[in-house]
């Protein structure tokens, strides 16, 4: 059972990390780029074929990072020129590759079934069952603090509020 919570705990970070990734890029900048799930599937792949091959998972990660950066590098270069809809038709083109590339060539992803068996990083370190116990509590701990933070910040929102003038600066005399 700790097992599933742990992979759908892994699923939703990793989720929310492509949300954040998506909100700098899309609200914060304005650039609208449909590129970013194709990277994400290099750095994934990457590090999980590294990891499959024996690396060591901080080396894995390191690589894939600098592999995805390599593979943006070029799609960059392919695209420097171009503006608003033509940069969105070309990332949207790269992301609709990669996704044919990770389908399709088993020898490489495992095509349609995925990467089989990759190690898990911290297993090595912790051991075991004592993996599971500590990614446990680990998990509770964050999820505690997460909401004791978000009342802390709504109660704060709250004070804050009431203190404010009622009237803005603009509606002076």
């Amino acid at each position: 059972m700790i097992d599933y919570l742990i992979s759908i705990l892994t699923f939703v970070a990793l989720a929310a990390l492509l949300g954040l990734a998506l909100n700098i890029q899309w609200g914060q900048a304005g650039m609208v780029n449909f590129g970013i799930a194709g990277f994400y599937g290099i750095g994934a792949y990457a590090a999980a074929i590294l990891s499959v091959h024996g690396a060591n998972p901080l080396a894995a990660t390191t690589a894939a990072i600098a592999i995805t950066a390599a593979a943006s590098a070029v799609v960059s270069l392919a695209s420097i020129r171009l503006r608003e809809d033509y940069l969105a038709i070309t990332a949207l083109a790269f992301a609709e590759a990669m996704r044919l590339v990770m389908l399709n060539e088993g020898w490489l992803t495992g095509g349609a079934n995925g990467i089989r068996d990759i190690p898990r990083p911290w297993v090595q370190l912790i051991g075991g069952a004592r993996f599971e116990l500590s990614c446990g509590r680990r998990s509770a701990g964050r999820s505690g603090l997460c909401a004791r933070t978000m009342s802390w910040r709504r109660r704060w929102a709250r004070t804050c509020s009431s203190c404010a003038s009622p009237r803005s600066p603009s509606a002076a005399p």
